[in-house]
């Protein structure tokens, strides 16, 4: 009887054990952080390297960073819509107002894209360039001044984003300092650090050992 009455509260401790217990944590996503520096921090402490894709000590990059703003959002004196009609390198483009005017090509100011022939990194920033301006996005021109092969030399807004910035913060182009003043003051800024914060992440084209600058290897191969 005391044996039966011995197992029968084993069991009662056992499912009541088996009741409280939890279950175990879900793995944390990148979506349930608001900026890169908390993923990170999480990943650190716990361990869970699945937050960081690429490896290189950086969770969810797709994520807005507290240390540098990766989209600008400008105030625009009104000025007319634009739909993309096609991109080329990685920065230049072409874009209509639609009717009779004549469609504009555009180069996007203060900044240098790696050239078509310059590796992988001239097609990557080409191919980046179309993935944010497909053909029919309606856009805003900041337009700065003509260049000698007649092309406005432009900031792009599409939707608040300045994709000049975005493009120098994702590595995909670097920021060139010859024509910097083609953009405000407050432009230069984020573009001078957005580049500072990409050489040390070693994006894009700053994964390279010894990058040679878009406008040295220009001046390169016509030598």
């Amino acid at each position: 009887m005391l044996n039966q009455s011995l197992a029968l509260g084993l069991l009662l401790v056992s499912s009541i054990v088996g009741l409280t217990t939890s279950k175990p944590a879900e793995a944390a996503t990148c979506a349930s952080f608001k900026t890169q520096e908390e993923a990170t921090a999480y990943m650190q402490r716990t361990g869970e390297t699945k937050l960081d894709r690429d490896r290189d000590g950086i969770a969810c990059e797709g994520l807005p960073s507290s240390r540098v703003t990766t989209q600008a959002t400008l105030p625009i004196v009104a000025s007319t819509s634009y739909k993309v009609l096609s991109v080329g390198d990685g920065d230049t483009l072409r874009v209509t107002q639609g009717g009779n005017v004549p469609p504009l090509t555009i180069r996007l100011a203060c900044i240098d894209a790696p050239e078509m022939s310059q590796g992988v990194y001239g097609p990557q920033a080409s191919q980046r360039l179309k993935q944010l301006l497909p053909i029919g996005q309606v856009v805003s021109l900041k337009i700065g001044d003509t260049d000698r092969y007649g092309r406005k030399v432009a900031e792009v807004i599409r939707e608040g984003l300045n994709v000049n910035l975005q493009m120098v913060t994702e590595g995909q182009a670097v920021v060139y300092r010859q024509y910097l003043n083609a953009c405000s003051q407050s432009v230069q800024q984020q573009l001078l650090q957005a580049e500072t914060v990409a050489q040390q992440r070693r994006l894009g084209f700053w994964q390279q050992t010894n990058p040679v600058l878009p406008a040295i290897y220009r001046h390169n191969t016509r030598a």
